[in-house]
């Protein structure tokens, strides 16, 4: 699996990993109250890139938001917890009917 992300990483490069920090830091939660479509937020309890409060406020903010934390994972759940991503996906998508 670190490979497969080194790889990664290297295939986007410098910049757009800056991009993306910045992104995730911006502190633009306010724009998250604009979305009306349903949304999933998934949090994992090892996650050292953002913490399951960072997701959980981010499901707070976004109209009927539905929120779980995948245990024992770190920020790449759907490589580290397939199983478990799938069972929280198939129950939101049954939930919502999309």
């Amino acid at each position: 699996m670190l490979q497969r992300l080194q790889a990664m990483a290297l295939d986007n490069g410098k910049e757009v990993f800056l991009r993306q920090l910045a992104t995730l830091r911006d502190g633009s939660y306010a724009a998250l109250e604009r979305i009306a479509c349903p949304t999933l937020i998934v949090a994992s309890d090892a996650d050292r890139l953002r913490s399951v409060e960072e997701s959980e406020e981010m499901a707070r903010r976004i109209p009927s938001a539905r929120f779980d934390i995948v245990r024992d994972c770190g920020h790449m759940t759907p490589l580290e917890k397939p199983q478990a991503l799938f069972f929280i996906l198939r129950s939101w998508i049954e939930e919502t009917g999309l």
